[in-house]
């Protein structure tokens, strides 16, 4: 997979979190909406993104504002307008 270098800090972006697949320190991978670094050595097969010991959160976009969320926030600003 590629190599995302930033001078000291190297990530490999593994794609799509599989519980089949071993991963390594500084994996990144995307589960359930978010994108995860490994954080350990060695991760083993099957270990969860949940599981802090081996993986840290990068991004969760879960709390990410949706087009709907920003069509009904400028609905209701063209609305209230006097």
């Amino acid at each position: 997979m590629a190599q995302i270098d930033l001078g000291r800090l190297r990530f490999a972006w593994q794609g799509a979190w599989d519980n089949a697949t071993a991963y390594e320190l500084n994996d990144v991978v995307t589960n359930s909406n978010s994108i995860y670094v490994g954080i350990a050595t060695t991760i083993p097969a099957g270990t969860l993104t949940t599981n802090t010991s081996y993986w840290a959160v990068m991004l969760d976009v879960s709390s990410f504002a949706t087009d709907s969320d920003i069509t009904t926030a400028v609905n209701n600003l063209v609305d209230s307008a006097p």
